[in-house]
């Protein structure tokens, strides 16, 4: 037992400084400065962070008119900069929750927008019509087709290999070599390969 309280005493102040560090990235702000600052500071006492680290891991959470409003002033003292945090985000949120009770959320309108008028409305864009063609159009169109294909068969069939005349198939390049080769391909052309 006496080893195993050694042990804790020595270790286990840096482990839990770990831990609340990792916490301390996995808190969120959800539009309460107050619950916010409060959960960063409790972890903050075994991670002790301060400086420049301190004010990053706050200001990535915080609103970013918070942060303008913040930038107004520079403060040396972590617990005054701490505190105007407070102060600055509290009335960013104050203006927020005034102006959804005014109506000006993001379902609602406000003085400064423009008036809507209930007889505008939006234009689709019209659908790309079709051309349709005509029964002579489709006919030539066919004919041309047809007789690309055939021009592409016919020209296919020349350049693919030759006529044996025994067996009446068309070699390629490769099998007319090895026929040749052994004396049983005698081809159209009179030629042996």
């Amino acid at each position: 037992m006496f080893f195993a309280e050694q042990v804790l005493r020595r270790f286990g102040p840096s482990h839990e400084a770990e831990k609340s560090l990792r916490e301390m990235g996995l808190v969120k702000y959800h539009g309460d400065v107050a619950k916010f600052l409060m959960e960063m500071e409790n972890l903050n006492i075994h991670a002790r962070v301060t400086g420049i680290a301190w004010r990053k891991m706050i200001e990535d959470q915080l609103p970013i008119e918070a942060l303008r409003r913040l930038s107004h002033r520079e403060y040396v003292d972590d617990g005054e900069w701490l505190e105007a945090v407070r102060t600055v985000t509290r009335a960013e949120e104050d203006f927020k929750e005034r102006k959804d009770l005014r109506g000006g959320g993001p379902s609602g309108t406000t003085r400064g927008d423009k008036r809507k008028f209930e007889d505008s409305k939006p234009t689709v864009a019209a659908k790309r019509v079709k051309k349709q063609y005509t029964a002579k159009e489709k006919a030539d169109y066919q004919k041309k087709k047809a007789g690309e294909r055939k021009v592409k068969k016919e020209g296919s069939g020349q350049r693919r290999g030759r006529l044996d005349i025994r067996c009446g198939r068309k070699h390629t390049r490769a099998s007319i070599r090895r026929l040749s080769i052994n004396g049983n391909l005698t081809t159209n052309a009179g030629d042996a390969g």
